[in-house]
């Protein structure tokens, strides 16, 4: 999974979602994970991955997304 700079398809079927406060990733079935964010604050304040998606890495790649997206280190 590579970051991507806007909302689309970011292989295997999957969908990013990024807003001005969430990040979504999605197949065609389900939510696979969800994160709120305050970019403002530089805090993450949600994350949700659904647990048959648990270490695949989706945690990460969305903390890195964010931080990509703001322009900074996020903090819990």
């Amino acid at each position: 999974m590579g970051v991507v700079g806007q909302n689309g398809a970011i292989g295997n079927g999957l969908k990013i979602v990024l807003t001005s406060d969430t990040i979504t990733i999605a197949n065609t079935n389900a939510t696979i994970s969800y994160a709120r964010y305050a970019g403002s604050a530089r805090k993450i304040e949600y994350i949700f991955v659904h647990p048959a998606f648990w270490r695949m890495e989706y945690a990460r790649f969305m903390v890195d997304a964010l931080e990509d997206h703001v322009g900074s280190n996020l903090w819990p």
